[in-house]
């Protein structure tokens, strides 16, 4: 094997594949695949979770597979001189890297040493979406994944496919965050995505070209031009969220989605993390009020719309914005229904996209 290639491109792939490779220094997982044919070298790393394929182009003068030890590989590859770098095999147990005057070789094993990962079989699923929907609908939805080890099956994102839709969905059981997309298909399935797959697909995904899903019961697989990510899903059954989301809450107010943050942020300056900020819907303006031992905060917006009954609700700050955060839109309305401070009732936002959050208010005795 003997390539050429710009620095800038090896960093680059070195960057796209490490979130994959494994911390253990005996793990079957630790080396990175170097292949390169056809004008092209493709960098594979995989830790037994997940597996991430980097494909770029190359001079290619000579074609051929090694494998090298992954963390040494991208040590290396970061510390390489700007300019043109060659990766070539040295007999069938060395690796050399050279770029001007400065050369690293690397012990290499053969390629047999490498474990089979398994991704979607021959009963796939597999749709076509643009990349950049893909990722925001990440982005609207992975806000509110569960941050609990223990809780495995709510640590990731849902993908269901059904009545020609894509819904994403994820809950930690005191909030929630939906987004759906148009595919136009017959297609049904449903899986759920691992954080740490949530977190490479958010890295990966850009604004051009279009993202391949392929999924079955036990893996998943998303493809764009010069990349692959493959990664098991979980074998857990997701809950069925729908119950949570209330059908048609009596009180809607619609608000500046930027006015409301800020006001947010600003109550959460005086607000003990146990106790929230207060938040109450009353007609035309929407009121903020926090206290602490030592300070205390009170404010108020205008109400671009609003309908119902007043209500008010304590609410965790964090969950407000990171439901407003992860939106773009200039307005959102916020349906509630007034009730009990023993017994509150959640919280709905919504926005002009196909997207909502749901927020459970704190209990007040």
């Amino acid at each position: 094997m003997h390539i050429k290639m710009t620095h800038g491109a090896l960093a680059a792939s070195v960057k796209s594949i490490s979130g994959s490779l494994p911390k253990d220094k005996l793990s079957p997982w630790r080396f990175v695949r170097i292949e390169a044919a056809d004008g092209h070298v493709t960098f594979t790393a995989c830790d037994g979770d997940i597996q991430i394929e980097r494909r770029v182009k190359a001079d290619v003068d000579e074609s051929g597979v090694a494998l090298v030890g992954g963390w040494q590989f991208v040590r290396f590859a970061n510390a390489m001189p700007t300019g043109v770098c060659e990766i070539r095999t040295k007999g069938e147990s060395k690796v050399e890297m050279a770029s001007g005057e400065s050369k690293f070789t690397l012990a290499a094993t053969g390629v047999g040493d490498w474990p089979a990962f398994v991704g979607p079989g021959e009963k796939e699923t597999a749709v076509f979406l643009p990349a950049v929907t893909l990722r925001e609908m990440l982005r609207k939805t992975s806000w509110a994944m569960a941050k609990d080890d223990t809780r495995k099956k709510l640590k990731a994102v849902n993908a269901e496919l059904d009545g020609g839709k894509l819904t994403m969905v994820a809950t930690d059981g005191r909030c929630l965050g939906m987004c759906e997309h148009d595919l136009g298909t017959d297609a049904k399935a449903n899986v759920s995505l691992p954080e740490k797959l949530v977190g490479v697909l958010l890295s990966l995904l850009g604004d051009d070209g279009d993202a391949r899903l392929a999924f079955d019961g036990r893996a998943i697989r998303v493809t764009c031009e010069d990349w692959s990510v493959t990664s098991r899903t979980i074998d857990e059954v997701y809950p069925n969220w729908r119950r949570v989301v209330p059908a048609e809450p009596p009180s809607t107010v619609t608000v500046d989605r930027i006015a409301f943050l800020d006001e947010v942020g600003r109550a959460a300056l005086s607000a003990p993390e146990s106790s929230g900020i207060s938040v109450t819907f009353s007609g035309r303006s929407v009121e903020f009020a926090a206290v602490c031992e030592l300070a205390s905060y009170k404010s108020s917006i205008q109400a671009q719309q609003y309908g119902g009954e007043a209500g008010k609700f304590d609410v965790d700050f964090k969950l407000f914005k990171n439901a407003l955060g992860c939106l773009d839109t200039d307005a959102v309305t916020i349906e509630y229904t007034p009730s009990e401070p023993s017994k509150p009732q959640p919280l709905v936002i919504k926005s002009v996209i196909p997207w909502l959050a749901v927020i459970m208010p704190m209990r007040r005795d």
